[in-house]
């Protein structure tokens, strides 16, 4: 958000190229984590980390099939009324990274639901 916000701020809008498709994830037994875990030495400090936590660990993508490329151009305005309009969310507030510190909060795009004066291609 703070670097779309500021390029808003600059330029007047922010261009996004958005790969739009279906992702197929990881299997109950965790194969594809477990065959990366061991691949990296074992678990890493985040990890250990998370698990004190008792954060839960997330599901990894092991396939992505692009269905459509869409261009857009958001300006502040845009954003204002995708937010009352429910199109743009925020998220990610109060997520860590993977060295533990906090993430900074995101747009979120309900790619279904962009009007269409948004859409450059």
């Amino acid at each position: 958000m703070e670097a779309m916000d500021r390029c808003i701020q600059e330029y007047g809008g922010v261009g996004l190229i958005l790969a739009i498709g279906s992702a197929e994830y990881d299997d109950e037994k965790r194969t594809f984590q477990n065959w990366h875990e061991q691949l990296k030495g074992g678990k890493s400090k985040y990890e250990y980390e998370r698990i004190k936590r008792g954060a839960t660990s997330r599901v990894r993508k092991i396939t992505f099939v692009l269905r459509k490329i869409e261009v857009l151009w958001l300006t502040s305005d845009l954003i204002l009324a995708g937010i009352r309009g429910n199109w743009i969310g925020k998220f990610q507030e109060g997520m860590r990274n993977a060295d533990g510190s906090p993430r900074r909060p995101k747009y979120e795009i309900n790619v279904e639901a962009i009007p269409d004066n948004v859409r450059i291609l």
